[in-house]
């Protein structure tokens, strides 16, 4: 396909070379024509070329050599286009070289080296040529032609100035083509080229020549390139499409026409085309109309778009008439006369009249042939029967019988419709009908003028006196409500006004008076709204106001725009920037202050130039840029330094004013520069503090499997006294007595040294006595032993059935725990992969485009390098080589083009790549991944605890199914031993043997048991190896994630002190100025807090007690209760810190700041004023559920931590179901909460404390903590407290629960850990009060030790002693 489009495109071009050959060959016959056949042969070269047609081109001009010698330099000239168009530089060079400077083509040498130089980028060899053309054509000529080049010529040489970088002469040059405009910019030349070439081809097919349909269809392409931009450009543009479309329509008629195919009319579809076209930009060209100034309407784009459009329903007409629809045609025909009629009528002095007379002409022929029907012009109106009527009715009018000049002005309207008149006339109704409250009436009056007469000066006059006699009438109107529909009339008309004619004296001053006339109906509304007592009504007059406010906007702004050159120009900045202060638009605020104080020149207005400059100052302070503040306040107090500057009355009350309040702000700008940076600052402070806890938590978690390890090691050592215990009882199954005593007694049987005969036997004798009262004696015991073995065992199992009910429900919890965990981390590992996909996605493309953008920069380098290397190589060759030179010339410049179209395309995709939204969204989704990452870290270490647990849990059942099976047999052979033992002894051996059996059975489970437990131990272990290499790494990264914020934070903390610093500095100059200002109280609070947090208490102290003696009732005073309180806390003043926070929290909670109260909240629980904590909680969550402006800070841990130490404070003030309440509340909203642990803690005492209390929800509570504690000291907490639930129940077997609970803390608790020692020390106590209950001295008297050893001096020893007695 590509071969046979290839060899097609080759045939047309062939073709149309060869017809261009023929023309060529019939230049006999042009000149008989009278057209001039070497004009006609240098456009048939030109022709060739744009076909890349290069050889015949050539070719051509070889025959043109030869047939004109004495066009020798034009010859040349054409020659040296062609060749450049080709490539070939050298042979055009040549070419140029043989025009001299007296050749008349000379200039026109010149100039095709000069563009060809630009071209080139050879801006400098450009310019030097530019400099021979301009020294020789100092103005532009007359000659069309001649003006055209001059104009293109100028347009480039500026262009190749810019290159140079020399701006001013590049501007300068444009001055040269006249009228003082500044010249025509690229879109104007380009437009003009388009048009020179339009022009060119209507020339032809206006002589019936054939037209260049491609390149008109090309330079539709353009011409719609241009339409983009609303200025006179882009509307010429629309105009010349249409007409490019009506002439293709023309075109392709006509070729119907000849081949003698009418129905071929129909299809044409380039008239329809054009009409949309002049629609499209009807608006555009009214608009642009509207900028036009009455004496430029004859140049007005509307006159030439009502022409074409004219065109093209005509040239409609005539198709679809030919085609066959006579009827539409003639509607069609009809159409296109009453467009020239309008043109005609409305535009009497425009160029395009002329030829919409000819039209309408040709319009009228052709109606009366097709449809035997005449179109005439009419005559616009009848002017005298208008002046009559005017006369009749200004009688009327002058004796103010309104009523009855109505219907004459009415008959004149009717009359005056498609006059000039139409006007003058309306206005006169206009204000009758006004005078007879046909006020409706009146306005349509001028909105119809508006519409159909825009440009009439009279339709702008009538709007001024309409207005004018409504606002009269509005002033003199008793009713305030008639008042005011009269003034809102007014306005509007008078709106009608300044847009129609803006340029008209009186206009300023209507501007003003409609602006003027919004604001005070701002202002009436704001005075209304204080007024107003319901909260609700206030609301919506207050936001009434703010959309009157800014509806004065645009108002004020018509002024700034349209009359600055006046003085209610420059005093509508004024009004401006107020408007925006009462917005609380704060950076058009100050721009539009600071504007009007350096264009206010009038000496009566200096006071509000110096309020609008600190006005300004005030808005930057309180904006986005409040360092942009400090400059102005800092001008203030120049303004007020040394002898003052003169230009302002420094004395008046305004002045004095001023300058105080810029003094008083001044630090305030200082202050909220820093807090600007607060945010980096707690940023970095944030991750720093996460990164922390991040190591925290590792250590934590490695001394909690530390600890776990060493509890089970202390417990396997219990495991082993039990299987030794366990190895004693199966050595006793035999019951053999005697053996045992034998056992027990042989070194006393062995012992006869130095014995006669005699004496052996009778020592014999008396240890065999001996031996067999001590088999009697080990018997009874053995018995007594069974019967407290069987019911040691009964207690044991009950305990341990117990312990595995719980532990059942225990591995069910965290195993749904540990599910819940995994599937969190699998959805957060997904979010964390699509998030990497996405990064890497954009980092990639980035680094794709940048790396392309390298190397297209690269390769345009060297192949620029290669260009100017083999140009050189041309220029030093002989002609024999030249050819060869050339070539590779020729291919360099190839390539280079080739080059720099794909390095635009690069740019092009770059800009779209990288972008700031692009940069700004890269940022933010690698800061969410590295979060993610960060969750996803911590979130897989609570995933291994919690498989851990899990393990360890399934483990903890496992033993505690072991321990069952253990006493359960043990508890047999106890039973067994009895029942052998209560046989005689005769009948025991048949027995012994089963008994044997049960025996080996019971020591079988212990064996069991013990490998669970050390099997706990390995698993514990195992699990510290492998979290070790974890943690370090994790704990490294933390470090080195830490060091680096410690670096960013430097420079950063740095520059806030800085500021913070010049805020004391300033703060403290303007205590000492002016120290009874009715600013002091707010500075001398802001004072007091910046030392608080510069950690200068003493003097935050100062500043805060200096504001409550010298300012005691205000609110400043009343607010800084906080900060007083907090200097206070800091000092160790705490007696005085509390009563500060409880007289703010009775009274001005809803004055506090969030974070603030946070901070109440926590240091009031210290603080024990527990009515304050809970008020300051209370007010937290309260603006969490509201539309309060800090609603958003409630949220995350805030809230939490609200809900939990509201918990805190109900419960010290015994407001239980209060406590139970906000802790349900918590756990509702957030069941993952960080304060999970303390919420359950609180939970559990306060059900504790219920009357009666509720111990099975405070053991659930416990419970829970238990589950998915991975930290020991919360573990030991839980545990205690559990011990101390259970043991206020009076149930036995709660009560040995309980004792259980406190021995794991007792005995396993690490007391070197601080936090641990608290409870260590109650479970002590607490087992040893169980145990003094069951009479167990012996287990006391090892909590003794342990407690001498742990607590030497402890509170509880004496008690103790006292129990173990």
């Amino acid at each position: 396909m590509i071969a046979r489009s290839n060899t097609l495109s080759c045939h047309r071009a062939s073709a149309a070379a060869k017809t261009l050959l023929m023309a060529i060959s019939l230049g006999a016959a042009l000149v008989a024509t009278g057209i001039d056949p070497f004009k006609a042969d240098l456009r048939a070269v030109r022709k060739l070329a744009e076909l890349e047609l290069n050889d015949y081109a050539e070719m051509q001009i070889q025959q043109m050599q030869q047939r004109y010698p004495d066009q020798k330099d034009a010859i040349n000239l054409e020659k040296a286009r062609v060749f450049y168009t080709i490539g070939k530089s050298a042979d055009a060079d040549a070419a140029l070289k043989t025009i001299t400077a007296q050749s008349s083509y000379f200039l026109d040498a010149v100039l095709l080296k000069a563009e060809v130089a630009a071209a080139r980028k050879q801006f400098d060899e450009a310019e030097k040529a530019y400099k021979v053309y301009f020294a020789k054509v100092t103005t532009a000529p007359a000659d069309e032609d001649e003006l055209a080049q001059f104009t293109r010529a100028v347009k480039i040489y500026s262009f190749v100035l810019r290159e140079n970088g020399k701006g001013k002469e590049a501007a300068a040059i444009l001055d040269k083509l006249g009228g003082g405009a500044g010249g025509i910019d690229e879109r104007q030349m380009t437009f003009l080229k388009l048009a020179a070439t339009i022009d060119a081809e209507a020339k032809k097919q206006d002589e019936r020549q054939a037209i260049n349909v491609a390149g008109l269809q090309k330079t539709m392409d353009e011409l719609k390139s241009l339409q983009y931009i609303r200025d006179g450009v882009g509307a010429s543009a629309f105009l010349q499409l249409a007409r490019v479309q009506i002439m293709l329509g023309r075109d392709a008629a006509a070729k119907a026409m000849a081949q003698k195919k009418p129905a071929d009319l129909a299809k044409i579809t380039y008239f329809k085309e054009a009409i949309k076209t002049i629609n499209t930009a009807d608006a555009f060209l009214e608009e642009l109309e509207g900028t036009m100034g009455k004496a430029d309407r004859s140049k007005s784009p509307l006159a030439e778009a009502l022409y074409y459009k004219g065109q093209a329903i005509q040239m409609q007409g005539f198709a679809t008439t030919l085609g066959g629809d006579k009827n539409l045609g003639r509607r069609q025909t009809l159409a296109a006369a009453k467009y020239y009629e309008t043109l005609i009528e409305e535009y009497p002095d425009s160029p395009f009249r002329g030829k919409a007379m000819e039209a309408h002409a040709e319009c009228a022929k052709f109606a009366e042939q097709m449809f035997d029907e005449k179109i005439e012009l009419t005559a616009g109106g009848d002017s005298a029967t208008i002046d009559l009527k005017l006369e009749q009715a200004e009688t009327q009018f002058a004796n103010k019988n309104y009523a009855a000049a109505v219907p004459i002005y009415l008959e004149a309207v009717r009359s005056a419709r498609l006059s000039k008149k139409l006007p003058e006339v309306v206005m006169r109704l206009a204000i009758c009908l006004a005078q007879l409250d046909r006020l409706d009436e009146a306005e349509a009056l001028v909105s119809y003028l508006q519409d159909v007469l825009p440009k009439e000066a009279g339709t702008a006059e009538s709007a001024y006196r309409l207005g004018g006699v409504l606002y009269e009438q509005a002033r003199k109107e008793s009713n305030p409500l008639v008042a005011d529909d009269l003034v809102t009339r007014a306005m509007r008309i008078w709106d009608i006004f300044i847009t129609l004619d803006p340029s008209h004296p009186k206009a300023p001053d209507v501007a003003f008076a409609c602006a003027e006339q919004q604001y005070k109906l701002a202002s009436d509304l704001v005075r209304r709204a204080a007024e107003t007592k319901d909260d609700k009504s206030r609301a919506a007059i207050q936001q009434e106001a703010l959309d009157a406010y800014r509806a004065a906007i645009p108002k004020y702004q018509r002024l700034v725009d349209v009359f600055s050159a006046f003085d209610k120009g420059v005093r509508a900045l004024y009004k401006l920037g107020w408007i925006y202060h009462s917005l609380g638009e704060n950076a058009h605020g100050a721009e539009t202050f600071l504007a009007y104080y350096e264009e206010e020149n009038d000496r009566q207005y200096q006071d509000d130039r110096l309020e609008a400059k600190f006005r300004a100052g005030e808005l930057l302070m309180l904006g986005e840029t409040p360092a942009d503040a400090i400059q102005q306040f800092l001008d203030i107090a120049q303004l007020f330094a040394g002898g003052g500057d003169k230009t302002f009355n420094l004395k008046s009350a305004t002045a004095v004013r001023v300058a105080e309040d810029a003094a008083a702000y001044l630090p305030w700008a200082y202050d909220l520069t820093a807090e600007k940076m607060r945010p980096a600052l707690n940023g970095i402070r944030d991750q720093q503090a996460e990164a922390k806890a991040r190591i925290k938590a590792i250590q934590d978690a490695q001394a909690g499997r530390q600890a776990t390890l060493e509890q089970l090691l202390k417990e396997f050592e219990a495991v082993a006294d039990e299987s030794a215990a366990m190895d004693l009882l199966v050595s006793e199954a035999s019951l053999d007595f005697l053996s045992l005593a034998r056992k027990q007694l042989q070194e006393r049987l062995a012992n006869t040294a130095g014995m006669s005969e005699a004496e052996k036997q009778i020592h014999l004798q008396t240890v065999e006595q001996e031996t067999r009262k001590r088999a009697g004696d080990l018997e009874r015991q053995k018995q007594n032993t069974v019967a407290g073995e069987l019911l040691s065992m009964d207690e044991k199992l009950a305990g341990l059935r117990t312990s595995r009910d719980d532990d059942a429900a225990r591995v069910e919890a965290i195993s749904r725990r540990c599910q819940e965990l995994q599937d969190a981390w699998k959805e957060l590992d997904k979010r964390s992969q699509q998030l990497k996909a996405e990064v890497t996605r954009q980092r990639e493309a980035a680094a794709a485009i940048e790396k392309e953008t390298v190397t297209v920069e690269a390769d345009k380098q060297r192949l620029e390098a290669a260009v100017a290397a083999a140009t050189a190589k041309v220029n030093d060759s002989q002609d024999a080589d030249k050819g060869k030179a050339q070539a590779e010339l020729d291919r360099a410049n190839a390539e280079l083009a080739e080059i720099i179209k794909k390095m635009e395309d690069v740019y092009q995709r770059k800009a779209t790549v990288i972008t700031p939204e692009s940069t700004k969204k890269l940022a933010a989704d690698s800061a969410a991944l590295k979060q993610l990452a960060s969750e996803s870290a911590d979130l897989a270490r609570q995933v291994r605890h919690a498989e851990f647990l899990v393990t360890s849990a399934k483990q903890d059942a496992e033993l505690v199914n072991a321990r069952i099976l253990t006493a359960t047999r043990r508890r047999k052979l106890a039973e067994e031993t009895a029942a052998v033992l209560a046989k005689p002894a005769a009948e025991r051996e048949p027995l012994l043997a089963g008994l044997q059996q049960t025996a080996d059975s019971a020591r079988e489970a212990q064996a069991q048991v013990n490998a669970i437990a050390e099997a706990k131990i390995n698993n514990q272990k195992n699990v510290i190896a492998k979290e070790a290499e974890l943690d370090k790494q994790a704990i490294a990264e933390a470090e080195a994630e830490i060091a680096q914020l410690d670096q960013d934070l430097k420079p950063v903390q740095e520059e806030f002190n800085k500021w913070k610093t010049q805020a004391l500095q300033t703060f403290e100059a303007f205590r000492k100025a002016y120290p009874k200002s009715a600013k002091a109280p707010d500075n001398l609070s802001r004072l007091g807090t910046i030392y608080m947090e510069m950690g200068d208490h003493a003097k935050a102290s100062a500043a805060l007690e200096l504001l409550a003696r010298d300012f005691p009732d205000s609110d400043a005073s009343k607010m800084a209760l906080v900060n007083l309180g907090r200097a206070q806390m800091e000092a160790g003043n705490h007696e005085a810190a509390a009563k500060s926070f409880q007289d703010l929290m009775s009274s001005k909670a809803d004055t506090v700041s969030v974070p603030n109260l946070s901070y109440i909240a926590d240091a009031a629980l210290r603080l024990n004023i527990p009515n304050a904590a809970l008020a300051a909680c209370r007010e937290i969550i309260s603006r969490g559920k509201s539309n309060h402006p800090e609603a958003g800070l409630v949220t995350g841990g805030v809230k939490d931590r609200a809900y939990v130490r509201a918990a805190e404070a109900a419960l010290k003030l015994n407001r239980l179901t209060e406590a139970l309440n906000f802790i349900d509340t918590l756990l509702k909203d957030n069941p993952r909460t960080a304060y999970f642990y303390d919420a359950k803690f609180l939970q559990a005492q306060a059900k504790n404390k219920n009357n009666p209390p509720d111990l099975d929800g405070a053991v659930e509570a416990l419970q829970e903590i238990l589950q998915y504690a991975d930290n020991q000291t919360v573990s030991n907490r839980a545990l205690c407290e559990l011990g101390e639930t259970l043991a206020k129940s009076g149930d036995p077997v709660k009560k040995q629960q309980a004792i259980a609970r406190f021995h794991l803390v007792a005995m396993f608790g690490d007391t070197t850990n601080e936090a641990n020692r608290e409870y260590v020390e109650r479970s002590i106590i607490g087992s040893a009060r169980l145990l003094a209950e069951n009479n167990d001295q012996d287990d006391i008297k090892i909590l003794l030790d342990k407690y001498k050893k742990d607590f030497p001096n402890g509170k509880f020893t004496a008690e103790l002693n006292q129990l173990a007695r």
